[in-house]
């Protein structure tokens, strides 16, 4: 789905023109910019699914990812604590990344 690239990216927003509530056209925006590495506008349309849908496993996971990556552990921990609130299907994704943050929280409780 993703190899198509700019075809896409001009199908899903278009679409967002004529339908802007579309949760599901932003998040796949991020996907194919996950892909290309533009984590600018990866952000943005994760952020933007999340206005209008704000328990959307995937894009919670994609951002907490994206906080990880970024070192930014009080983000991972504000939003991870509301995708357990919401999961249903990535719940297990969930927990690798808790255990992670045991593993890094008792360095950051040490300053």
């Amino acid at each position: 789905i993703f190899g198509r690239g700019y075809k896409e990216v001009d199908r899903f927003e278009r679409n967002i023109v004529f339908n802007p509530k579309d949760a599901k056209s932003y998040l796949y925006l991020a996907k194919i910019y996950n892909q290309e590495e533009n984590h600018r506008k990866e952000e943005y349309n994760l952020e933007t699914t999340l206005l209008i849908e704000p328990d959307n496993e995937d894009a919670l996971l994609m951002l907490i990812k994206i906080a990880l990556e970024k070192s930014n552990y009080e983000k991972v921990k504000d939003l991870s604590d509301k995708f357990v609130k919401v999961c249903k299907n990535l719940c297990d994704e969930n927990k690798d990344i808790q255990e992670s943050l045991k593993n890094i929280e008792p360095e950051n409780n040490e300053s």
